[in-house]
């Protein structure tokens, strides 16, 4: 079996990163001549670049990738979109058919995201539950605006996808995990894919301690290509066996070495105490309460989905003045919704980018530490701040309360019928 790129897995088993020489022999367009996270250059073909010059993907760069929880990270949608690809260009080269789907699925993935991600995602769906009209579907929210938003041929997006000559169903099979691919993998089974690998490291690399920035970078970029040089494409059935490059992409999955597994959970779960530590609970609860709050009083609607983070927090702001409801559940969640996202990749002007502007994100601090096994020591809040953002975090709900002398279910007035699952998502948050 012959290698059939200059970069990316060869025949033999090598990962050969891409640099500026190999890509543009490729064809690639480079956009980030250096990606913070690994280390490497972002290229992108002709039709991937028109796609990222669309309006639906350049309003990607104006949502942040961990919704309103910047404990985790402040990074948007479109640079986690472009990391994926990045990935997907180290294992699916080629101009094959395959090759060109799922890397565009990488690039496409998250276009139906709400502005805050996830957080108001949630919000919406009490609403939708609420008004008995949220769809039965086995998808999320997200996904489903994704699918609308691929399948309109009114859609920017849509248009250049169709010209370039894209099956979109099959784009949206691989971006929603419809097929076993490579790029969202079997859920079930918790097979390791390029959207959340990127996410994990992503999510690592951004939310360590800032004031140990040069140091700490380095050293994360080091173990990120280190994890992506032993990482393999192999036969599903028979993972002794590299993938064929004419393989489908429901018959191969990705395999690696137990110490790089070690070290791919490792970062997995700093994300998670990241997400899931008392903070991040607080401010994700509190965000979501306060966005089901401004859709049930209608000072929000479902057609700001197509809204930025900056105009949804506008719209906020101006009901703030004319609801002091919107005060106290405001108290902890607004303070941090305030703080607007600095994204390293902004939108990809016409001839990419060169030495793009990274911009130290001023979030909660984190520190980690990587010893000679490479198995991360991490806090999640430096000792001397531990005790006050704690207090602080855990506080919120009954600082809610104490301002308005309602709990958060009694302040945004749930109906019964929602008032039993938003109890138990609260549960989650305590």
């Amino acid at each position: 079996m012959k290698s059939l790129s200059r970069f990316g897995q060869q025949s033999d088993g090598r990962i050969i990163f891409p640099n500026a020489k190999n890509l543009k022999k490729a064809g690639r367009i480079i956009v980030v001549e250096n990606d913070i996270v690994t280390g490497l250059p972002i290229g992108l073909s002709k039709e991937e670049l028109a796609v990222g010059k669309t309006r639906e993907m350049i309003l990607q760069s104006k949502h942040r990738h961990a919704g309103s929880n910047i404990m985790r990270s402040n990074h948007t949608r479109y640079e986690h979109a472009l990391g994926c690809l990045n990935i997907a260009n180290l294992f699916f080269p080629t101009d094959s058919d395959r090759d060109r789907h799922i890397r565009m699925s990488s690039l496409i993935h998250d276009i139906g995201h709400p502005p805050y991600s996830h957080s108001f995602e949630a919000g919406m769906k009490f609403y939708l539950k609420l008004k008995d009209i949220l769809p039965k579907a086995k998808y999320s929210l997200h996904e489903q605006w994704m699918m609308d938003i691929l399948r309109n041929t009114n859609s920017e997006v849509n248009k250049v996808l169709s010209i370039n000559g894209y099956d979109i169903e099959d784009l949206i099979s691989i971006a929603t995990g419809e097929i076993n691919s490579p790029f969202k993998g079997n859920r079930k089974d918790h097979e390791l894919s390029i959207d959340y690998l990127d996410s994990w490291l992503r999510d690592t690399f951004h939310g360590v301690e800032r004031s140990l920035a040069i140091g700490v970078a380095s050293s994360l970029q080091y173990e990120h290509k280190q994890i992506l040089k032993e990482l393999n494409i192999v036969d599903r059935n028979d993972p002794s066996k590299l993938a064929d490059f004419n393989s489908a992409p429901e018959s191969i999955i990705f395999k690696t070495k137990a110490r790089i597994a070690k070290m791919i959970i490792d970062r997995q779960l700093i994300q998670h105490q990241l997400i899931y530590g008392k903070q991040g609970k607080a401010i994700e609860f509190s965000s979501v309460a306060l966005f089901f709050f401004c859709l049930k009083k209608g000072y929000l609607s479902l057609e700001d989905k197509t809204l930025s983070d900056d105009d949804l927090r506008k719209k906020i702001n101006d009901a703030r003045k004319r609801d002091k409801t919107i005060d106290a559940l405001a108290l902890y969640a607004f303070e941090l919704l305030q703080n607007p996202h600095t994204d390293c990749y902004r939108v990809i002007p016409e001839n990419g980018v060169n030495n793009p502007n990274y911009q130290v994100r001023k979030t909660y601090e984190c520190s980690v530490r990587i010893n000679a096994n490479a198995e991360p020591i991490h806090k999640i809040i430096p000792r001397k701040k531990q005790k006050h953002y704690q207090f602080k975090a855990s506080n919120s709900l009954e600082q809610i309360r104490s301002i308005s002398g309602k709990s958060v279910i009694e302040l945004i007035g749930l109906d019964k019928e929602v008032k039993a699952e938003l109890e138990e998502f609260k549960m989650l948050y305590d």
